[in-house]
Order: structure tokens, then sequence, then C-alpha cells
């Protein structure tokens, strides 16, 4: 599955996220792996699927309605809480 996109397949997760409007209601949790890929995100970042999970990293911390802390956890774990 390539960063970034629902495990559906149906709408890509970033939508929601660029629009500041994660599909969770208030006071939620948004939990994605893989963020640190595999070192990729310093090493390598020419890789389309590198650049989506550089663009997911960019849209979660930007996000003035999350709270968000990326864990160094085997390959990276991000956890943000939806305040508003």
């Amino acid at each position: 599955m390539a960063a970034g996109s629902s495990q559906s397949g149906q709408r890509p997760v970033s939508d929601g996220l660029s629009q500041g409007n994660p599909a969770c209601p208030c006071r939620r949790y948004f939990i994605c792996d893989n963020m640190l890929w595999g070192g990729r995100v310093v090493n390598d970042r020419s890789h389309p699927t590198t650049r989506g999970v550089l663009e997911l990293t960019r849209l979660v911390l930007q996000a003035p309605n999350l709270y968000t802390t990326i864990l160094r956890v085997r390959d990276g774990v991000s956890v943000s809480l939806k305040l508003s």
C-alpha cells in the first residue's frame, strides 16, 4: 500500500488532511505506521513513495487541529490527536 492512501484504496488520507478535516471526530487518534520509511525519508527523497510519506508527515505536523508526535519505534509511528 502506498503511503498516504487509505487501506480500502478509495481515497488518499492526505485528501482529508489537506482540507484540515481528517475523517475522524474530535478527540480521536489518527495513527500511521512506517513514517521513517526505513530511513528513506532522510536518504532517498526522490522516490515517489518516499515523497508521499514526507507529504503526509508535513500535513499531520502542520495541521492546526492535530496534535502530532512521531515515535521512533521500529520504522516510525505517528500519533495525532484531533483537537477540533
